[in-house]
């Protein structure tokens, strides 16, 4: 009996979590016949949302009926039933999904169905495209891609940073416009109806949404680190003099490239990246730091599930010297099966930002 069918039902029973998978806007009951496991991975930026859900087949109700599309869309969610009191029910949107792998399995007669939050258009993430930018902003940019690809929505936090020339060569518009948007200091993250695009010291300074003892609300078998390595407290950018002509008439000085610095002396990164002015190397420089150094005090735990743990959201955590302060939340991984449902948490400790 799957998750679905077994608690499809009201809210007497223990506390436990319902799937609701709507397939191309539509609640098929193939889907919930058999339904084993629902993995869904959020992620605070650089890569769109995950979802995969396993279906037993051991009547082999796929094999001549009903079957799921690629590029088919999923609306996923999870009714939670009794989770913080008794006679209660509430809804964790997952959100939108393209299908994008779909895998039958004989051993124990299974479908798995994986879905990624990104446009239906596979042109997006899969299309080498060579452009060159000019006198743009990273919003406008966003706009545009939005259009060409059908998107509607955009939450955007953060100054909007001038573009005065940025070429995209060679790149998916995924991987450029994700490229353009760490540069700037800025996370992208992508929906299948559009993107939020922030800035992290923003996002890191709202308040914890959960503090734990970790002592006594994590599962064992989590893991802190601390390093030095690959952090840093400066950085060296040079960027061109304004003052430089397209050509240098014969005999005549070079004129040099102007460096600039960031932070303090100790352990510098230098930067091999274009700049127009003094002001955009220095937000460049400090934005790279600032990436590098999330890797300085790195959490992973797994705990119940928890409807407030979102990626890029905070949380609070005591009770474990060294390892207590405020981390900022960028991956959940949310585990539905017949054991439960989890979470496995990723986070960095948030810091003195340059």
């Amino acid at each position: 009996m799957g998750l679905a069918e077994r608690t499809w039902k009201a809210t007497h029973m223990p506390r436990h979590t319902n799937p609701i998978i709507k397939y191309d806007g539509v609640e098929r009951k193939e889907l919930y016949i058999n339904i084993t496991s629902v993995e869904y991975t959020d992620f605070a930026e650089g890569s769109s949302d995950e979802i995969s859900i396993k279906i037993g087949d051991q009547k082999r109700n796929f094999w001549g009926g009903f079957f799921p599309e690629k590029e088919k869309d999923l609306d996923v969610s999870l009714d939670y039933y009794n989770w913080f009191k008794e006679e209660t029910k509430a809804t964790y949107h997952c959100g939108n999904f393209t299908v994008d792998d779909i895998t039958l399995e004989s051993n124990g007669r299974s479908m798995t169905i994986k879905g990624v939050s990104q446009p239906a258009n596979s042109e997006f993430k899969d299309t080498p495209r060579t452009k060159t930018w000019k006198e743009t902003t990273l919003k406008t940019i966003a706009l545009e891609l939005m259009t060409a690809y059908g998107m509607t929505n955009i939450y955007f936090y953060g100054d909007d940073p001038a573009i005065k020339e940025y070429e995209q060569k060679d790149q998916d518009d995924a991987s450029f416009f994700n490229e353009l948007c760490e540069k700037y200091g800025f996370c992208l993250k992508i929906y299948k109806v559009g993107f939020v695009i922030y800035k992290k010291s923003i996002y890191e300074s709202k308040p914890a949404v959960k503090t734990y003892d970790a002592d006594t609300e994590w599962e064992p078998g989590w893991s802190w680190n601390t390093t030095l390595a690959g952090t840093y407290t400066g950085a060296k950018i040079s960027y061109t003099n304004p003052n430089k002509p397209a050509r240098r008439k014969k005999g005549e000085e070079p004129v040099p490239d102007i460096e600039v610095m960031v932070g303090t002396e100790g352990r510098i990164l230098y930067l091999n990246e274009t700049a127009d002015t003094e002001a955009e190397a220095i937000e460049i420089a400090k934005a790279k730091v600032n990436k590098e150094n999330e890797k300085a005090e790195t959490l992973s735990f797994t705990t119940k599930f928890d409807p407030l743990l979102v990626a890029s959201a905070n949380i609070e955590v005591t009770g474990i010297p060294h390892v207590e302060g405020k981390y900022f939340v960028n991956q959940v991984h949310v585990t539905v099966s017949g054991s439960g449902t989890k979470m496995k948490i990723s986070a960095y400790k948030i810091v003195q930002r340059l």
